[in-house]
């Protein structure tokens, strides 16, 4: 089985639906055909890095292009 990729936007709409608070990650997780703990890894994530989250692979964060 092929491992699926979520872009960014999809991301940061999970992330709104959660902060919203009206569902529980659960939830919103059965909603989308999520896992739960694939939801909490990207709040986790947000968190983490809330300037420049999901930046994707080989794309760097603006502190780190300025040192290059």
């Amino acid at each position: 089985m092929e491992k699926r990729k979520y872009d960014r936007e999809f991301k940061l709409e999970i992330l709104r639906l959660v902060r919203e608070g009206k569902e529980a990650i659960a939830q919103i997780a059965r909603d989308f055909g999520i896992g739960e703990s694939l939801v909490s890894g990207w709040k986790r994530a947000f968190r983490e890095e809330s300037e420049d989250p999901f930046l994707g692979k080989g794309n760097l964060r603006k502190d780190e292009a300025c040192v290059r």
